[in-house]
Parts: structure tokens; C-alpha cells; sequence
């Protein structure tokens, strides 16, 4: 047994160091992370007090424990739109973990008060869990759910739009592999053109991939003309925001526990019409508070600047409206039309939103490191529905895009009258194409067999879903019969409405459960102008093709030509009891396409 040592010895023998206070710890992050936006030549308006604060730390003459991360996010100056034909993202670096000239030397386009006007953080503890991946240099996996914009409409990645600025996931994306080059973010686009939040929720396992982090971008557009427009109600009750709720739902379902961040977009002249609070962003805003998402308003963030027609911020025009002519280096506009924002400038106001949230964050973390209060508790269950009895579909099958192309088969034969048709071949990306099969004479008919059974479902029962084309020009009739192995009623689906615009639109009919259900679909000789006015009966065996938000029926007038056009994109196999398209809501526009208006 080793002797203890004499009292002289101990008083000789070096001391241990003693612990360094948690309180001190976090401000020599904080000291660094100010040295670190210094050194990226970050300007820092009003951050003395951030400053000042670190050093009374450190000298111990500050006791408070409570710094709010808001004070330590840079005050900093809005500078000018880029060249829109020359975008140069950040590379990321070999050998680091993170980049701090990249993190904290991001040039914004508003000013960083507009900026924390903009984002709500929620209960940021799903976030927290995935920017602290990012720091460690863990691999991070972001999925992009949206329509048109998040597909890219008004970037790079759609012709004609006069810019080598892609859309914001893209430029998102180049950012945080930049600044976080470690962790190698794969960041995934699963945007679809004119595709709404209903959809998504019920093709969920088939449109949406996994992910840690998803955006979800669909506050532009309700699916209803603006004198119909369902942001005039305060609740959360129409078929549009019922399928957002359900798709959140479903994210936020999700094993891993992701965080979900809202991203609402706004379209100033449409479908708002410059009015601030007209946006489904009202509604939207009340679900991220529900669900506690971390939300980030563009309108909010740029109002100012677009009242003001500032230098990227014009929404007196669009980049289209030039036809090609110069466009003013002093006055670009914010929209590429007037709903999609422009690569350059709305776009990268998108992009800015969410890297204010990821810095933000990050900054929060430096404050406060991640601990066991950010676990998501296992098996914790989602509150009830806002709108009761807006359950997520657990189970359903779609055939969309190229999977129906594969369903139909070889029955689209030349001789069957339909083809499968890109209606929009100048888009160079598949998700931005308008394919489907189409026919334009009476007597075409498709046949398909498909699986109208869903999960455990024992409804005597299902419903069977058709995405079809809506226009007013040249547009026909088509009837959806089952031929074998299952029954439903006869459906008469008529694609002709008054509305100025062309969307696809959905229509329903009551099938058997059974494997193996034969499908006919039949366009009908109906050649005359219609001036009768049309209402929809789902599931009654007749479906004119309208929409209606609140009940009543849309009027076809002689304007509207009759031909005997026919387009089918898609079928879906929903439980009985889900939501989506229910016949209160009648024919409910759920995935219009993009559209110009005319006058």
C-alpha cells in the first residue's frame, strides 16, 4: 500500500484545473463565432451590445444566464441583385468541417431586421437535432416538397426565363454543402408542377422521399380564382389547406423524427392582388404554430421592398412582360411571370429565408448545445387534427406520371385512339413536362387494370381517382366504366369549363375492393357548344369537370368550344373514408398545372 502523502508534499503539488463554468464556455463560442463573421468580412450594425456582453462574461462581471440568440444574428445591410447571367455558388472547401466564411459570409438581398421579421422558429428541437448533424459533419438528408417553384419555375431550370440563377433549392443546396462540407447534405427536389399538399399526403410513400429535414412550399396558390380565394376564411377548412395539414402530418409521422420547415411563397399580383393579408400563408402559419414547424414568409420578408419597387423587387411588372427586350439593371423585377418568382431575385430571397434559419439555429446551438431536452420523445403521438377528423391516410396507391404510362400499358395502342403526350416538350426537366394520355376524337377508349384494394381497408367500397385535364377550348367528354372483376356506377367526366385556363382536375367513382379491376375510359360524341349550366355529383355517375369552393356550381357559357379533346394523367386508390375529394367538396382542383390567364 503506497504511503499518503506528507501535508508539505500536498501543499507542493500542482492543483488540477479547475472546471471552466458552462456560462464561459458558451461565450468563448460566442466570442468566436463574432471573430469567425469578422473574418468573413460579415458587417455587424448594433452588435456591440453581443460584444460587450462576451467580454463581461469573460471578466465576470456579467450573472446573467439568459442571451438571446437574436442579438447575435448579424444586423447586416441588404446588398444588390447579382448579374443574372453569371451565378457563382461557393465551393465547398476540402478538409473542414464547416466553413465559417461561407456560414457567416452570406450576402442577403433584404436587410437582417426584414429577415427576423420573416422566420418563426417554433419548437425548433427537430431542427436543432439536424444543423447540429450538419456541425458534427454527420450526413444530412433535406427533401424539398412543393409545386412549380420548388420544381424551379423562374429559374434556370425552366426555358425562357433569362437567367443562369436556378430556383431556391437549388441555390440552398450549393450553399449548405459549402458551408457545411463534411457533412455532404444531399438535398433532394421532389417538386411537381401544379401539384397540391392533398396530393402529396396521399401518394406520400410514392412522391416523397425520406428525409431529416423537409421544406414544404405551398402557399402560392389555392386552386381557386381570386374572387374565390379560401384565405378569406380564418379556418382551416377547405379541401387544399386539409391536404397540407394531412401532408405536415405525414412528415412529421415519420420514424426519424424530420424537422419540417414551412417556406410560404407569395404571389403579389396573383393570386393576392397586392393585398398583404390575402394568402393561404394566414392558414398555413396557424398549422406551423399547431405543429410547432419553423416557418419563413417571403411576404413578410420583402412587402416593404415590393411597395417601395426596389431594385429586385418590382412587382409593377415581370421579367415575361419584357418579351425579350433589355430588362433595367436598376429595377429587376422580383416574379419571372406573376405567380413564379425569378432566379436572381425571388428566388434567391427564398434561398436567403432558409439560410438566415440554418444560421440562426446554428448560433443557437453555439448558446445552448444540443442536450437531452432536444430528443423527440419515441411513440409521441401527434395532437388531434385542427379540423377534426383531418387524419393522415396511412395507406393508398398512385399511378402518376411515367407509373401510369406503365399501367396502361401497351392498351394505348395507335389504334386505341390515345397516346401518351408531353403537352409541354420545351421544359427540359421531367417533373416540369405535361405528359398524359391523350385523344382527340369520339370512340378513343383506354383500358387498365388496377389494384382497387388499399392496406386493411374493409369498406365495401374504395375510391378510385382520375386526374384529367380541364380547359375551355376544344375540350370533350369521356364516360369511366368498369369492365371486369370489380363494379362501380357508370361516370361521365366532362373536361369542358368556361374558366380561362387549363388544370388538371380529379374525378371519383366508388369501386369494389378487388385485385384485378378493369377500367374503361370512352370519349363520348358530344360536338356541340355548351352553354348549360354544369354542376358535379361524385360518385352519382355524372362529373361535369367544375370546381367549386364553397358549393356552388361554375357556369359553362357559349364561349366555352366543345371538341372532343381528352387528356388522363393519373389515377389514385384512396380509403373510403379519407378526406381528399370528398363529394361535399365536389370536383376540387388538387393538381392544376401551370397556366397563363387570359384576358
Amino acid at each position: 500500500m503506497l504511503p499518503a502523502p506528507s501535508a508539505a508534499a500536498a501543499a507542493a503539488a500542482p492543483k488540477p484545473p479547475r472546471p471552466v463554468p458552462a456560462l464561459l464556455c458558451h461565450a468563448l463560442l460566442a466570442t468566436a463565432t463574432l471573430l469567425g463573421l469578422a473574418a468573413a468580412g460579415q458587417q455587424w450594425p448594433g452588435s456591440a451590445w453581443a460584444r460587450s456582453a462576451a467580454v463581461r462574461t469573460l471578466t465576470g462581471r456579467q450573472r446573467s444566464h439568459h442571451i438571446e440568440s437574436e442579438q447575435l444574428v448579424p444586423r447586416h445591410r441588404a446588398v444588390s441583385p447579382g448579374d443574372p447571367a453569371a451565378y457563382h455558388p461557393p465551393k465547398p472547401a476540402a478538409g473542414v468541417a464547416v466553413d465559417a466564411s461561407v456560414l457567416w459570409g452570406r450576402q442577403f438581398l433584404v436587410d437582417g431586421p426584414e429577415l427576423e421579421q420573416a422566420l418563426t422558429f417554433g419548437d425548433s428541437r427537430r431542427l436543432r437535432r439536424q444543423v447540429a448533424r450538419l456541425l458534427a459533419g454527420e450526413p444530412v438528408r433535406v427533401v424539398a416538397v412543393g409545386a412549380s417553384i420548388t420544381a424551379g419555375a423562374g429559374g434556370r431550370e425552366w426555358s425562357g426565363t433569362r437567367t443562369a440563377w436556378p430556383g431556391y433549392v437549388a441555390q440552398f443546396a450549393d450553399w449548405l454543402r459549402a458551408a457545411f462540407p463534411a457533412a455532404n447534405a444531399s438535398v433532394h427536389n421532389a417538386g411537381m408542377a401544379g401539384t397540391f399538399g392533398g396530393v402529396f399526403a396521399q401518394c406520400f410513400d410514392s412522391l416523397v422521399p425520406p428525409a431529416d429535414m423537409y421544406i414544404l412550399e405551398q402557399a402560392t396558390f389555392d386552386g381557386t380564382e381570386p374572387e374565390r380565394c379560401y384565405c378569406k376564411s380564418h379556418y382551416v377548412d377547405t379541401p387544399v389547406q386539409l391536404g397540407i395539414e394531412r401532408l405536415m402530418r405525414r412528415m412529421l409521422r415519420q420514424p426519424n423524427h424530420p424537422a419540417v420547415v414551412a417556406l410560404n411563397v407569395f404571389g403579389f399580383r396573383f393570386p393576392n392582388r397586392g393585398v398583404y393579408q390575402r394568402s393561404v400563408e394566414n392558414q398555413i402559419q396557424v398549422m406551423a404554430q399547431f405543429y410547432g414547424l419553423p416557418a419563413a414568409s417571403l411576404r413578410a420578408a420583402a412587402w416593404r421592398r415590393m411597395l417601395a419597387g426596389s431594385n429586385g423587387f418590382d412587382v409593377s411588372t415581370s421579367v415575361k412582360l419584357y418579351q425579350g427586350a433589355p430588362l433595367p439593371p436598376d429595377r429587376l423585377p422580383l416574379y419571372y411571370d406573376q405567380i413564379h418568382p425569378w432566379g436572381p431575385t425571388g428566388h434567391r430571397v427564398l434561398a436567403d429565408l432558409l439560410v438566415r434559419l440554418v444560421q440562426s439555429t446554428a448560433l443557437s446551438l453555439t448558446l445552448q448545445p444540443l442536450s437531452e431536452a432536444d430528443a423527440v420523445p419515441a411513440g409521441r403521438p401527434l395532437p388531434p387534427p385542427l379540423t377534426p377528423g383531418n387524419y393522415e391516410t396511412n395507406q393508398s396507391s398512385c399511378w402518376l406520371g411515367d407509373n401510369f404510362r406503365l399501367l396502361v400499358g401497351g392498351t394505348a395502342s395507335s389504334g386505341s385512339g390515345f397516346a401518351w403526350v408531353n403537352e409541354r416538350p420545351e421544359a427540359a426537366e421531367k417533373k416540369a413536362q405535361k405528359w398524359g394520355f391523350v385523344a382527340t376524337r369520339s370512340g378513343a377508349s383506354l383500358e387498365f387494370t388496377i389494384d382497387t384494394r388499399v392496406g386493411s381497408s374493409e369498406d365495401p367500397t374504395n375510391r378510385l381517382i382520375l386526374s384529367y385535364l380541364a380547359s375551355y377550348e376544344g375540350m370533350g367528354a369521356a364516360r369511366v366504366e368498369c369492365m371486369q372483376g370489380c363494379r362501380c356506377k357508370p361516370l361521365d367526366i366532362d373536361a369542358l369549363w368556361q374558366e380561362r385556363a387549363s388544370l388538371l382536375m380529379t374525378a371519383e367513382v366508388q369501386v369494389t375492393p378487388r385485385e384485378q379491376c378493369r377500367v374503361r375510359v370512352t370519349v363520348l360524341d358530344r360536338s356541340s357548344s355548351s352553354s348549360s349550366s354544369s354542376s358535379s355529383s361524385i360518385g352519382s355517375g355524372s362529373s361535369s369537370g367544375s370546381s367549386s369552393s364553397s358549393g356552388s356550381s361554375t357556369t359553362t357559357t357559349s364561349s366555352s368550344t366543345r371538341g372532343h379533346k381528352f387528356k388522363l394523367a393519373g389515377a389514385m386508390v384512396l380509403p373510403a373514408g379519407t378526406h381528399e375529394f370528398s363529394a361535399a367538396d365536389r370536383l376540387e382542383v388538387v393538381v392544376p398545372q401551370m397556366f397563363e390567364r387570359r384576358h
